[in-house]
């Protein structure tokens, strides 16, 4: 069937081919793939989505209405983050690709508000974040813990320029994805752009990750994050456990103090207790990943110096071009 025949996951019909693929990336089909497809579907505009599935499972019964016109890709074994991005856009065509993981929802003018960016010039545009659960205490625990600086209301010059789009351009001008690294793939990716071809900070472009509401599950989700930062990146050791985890609580708490708003607000600081304890969660789970990284054969993709500038390029004070 031709583009301009085919119909919207949604149903609706379009003219014109998508100018936006989205390639989303998931493991072993898991049940919240049917919520980021089905947020998908609602965009106003035209999509070209193209879902990557390793590890198992299987992620056509996620398909909204079993629509056929959402593109497949599923292997048995799984795949780094790196591998399954180079297979979407090898997969898709439109001229600008954007990624989003399983467990993230878009909100509906996701897709338009990210075209409005790269229309007006932007090569690539990264995304807010916003909380799942803005009434539950461990969601917003969780979402403080590993999205502060992705926040909506968090200034420019703090944001984290992950969750981009970019030209399809730009591919073919610094290579793809690395497909040897655990974690990290975008970050390594971006440090090859040049300045002006860096992520914008668009928070009129957002997602909605899913978090845990539970105390268990949200301490487990600290745990395994940190786990996998001390076994891939290794960064410094500075300082005991407890004293890690209060400086890391600090950030983030004076940072969330300023970057959330309204009722938000007031469940964001009435959150910090149990932060505060998940952020020791973090760093348990850091020690128990340099305690794995010893291990032989067991060791991390990245080396000290890659790490420290992987840190680095995540806390550099950017301006808008």
């Amino acid at each position: 069937m031709a583009d301009r025949e085919r119909p919207l996951p949604g149903g609706c019909a379009f003219d014109t081919a998508p100018e936006l693929a989205v390639v989303v990336l998931a493991v072993g089909a898991p049940p919240e793939l049917d919520a980021a497809l089905r947020s998908l579907a609602r965009q106003s505009v035209p999509l070209e989505v193209v879902v990557v599935n390793s590890g198992g499972g299987d992620p056509h019964s996620a398909l909204p209405e079993n629509d056929p016109n959402v593109k497949i890709i599923s292997v048995p074994h799984l795949l780094w983050p790196g591998a399954a991005r180079n297979a979407g856009i090898r997969a898709s065509r439109a001229p600008w690709v954007a990624f989003m993981a399983s467990d993230h929802v878009a909100k509906d003018d996701w897709a338009a508000a990210r075209l409005e960016r790269h229309r007006q010039g932007c090569r690539a545009v990264a995304c807010a974040v916003v909380n799942s659960h803005p009434r539950s205490l461990c969601a917003w625990a969780n979402h403080l813990g590993i999205l502060v600086r992705r926040l909506p209301g968090v200034p420019a010059r703090d944001a984290l320029r992950y969750g981009a789009s970019y030209a399809r351009s730009l591919f073919e001008e610094y290579g793809y994805f690395r497909e040897d690294l655990r974690i990290g793939e975008d970050t390594e990716f971006n440090e090859r752009l040049a300045g002006p071809d860096l992520p914008v900070w668009a928070p009129a472009v957002q997602t909605i990750h899913l978090n845990p509401t539970g105390l268990r599950q949200m301490l487990k989700s600290q745990f395994d994050r940190g786990r996998r930062t001390g076994l891939y990146w290794s960064p410094a050791k500075r300082g005991s456990l407890a004293v890690r985890a209060y400086r890391r609580f600090v950030s983030i708490a004076r940072l969330s103090g300023k970057s959330v708003r309204g009722f938000d607000r007031c469940m964001a600081i009435a959150s910090w207790p149990l932060l505060f304890v998940g952020v020791c969660a973090y760093q348990l789970g850091v020690d128990a990943g340099r305690r794995d990284r010893a291990v032989p054969g067991n060791r991390g993709e990245y080396g000290g110096r890659f790490a420290h500038r992987l840190l680095r390029w995540g806390s550099l004070n950017r301006k808008e071009p």
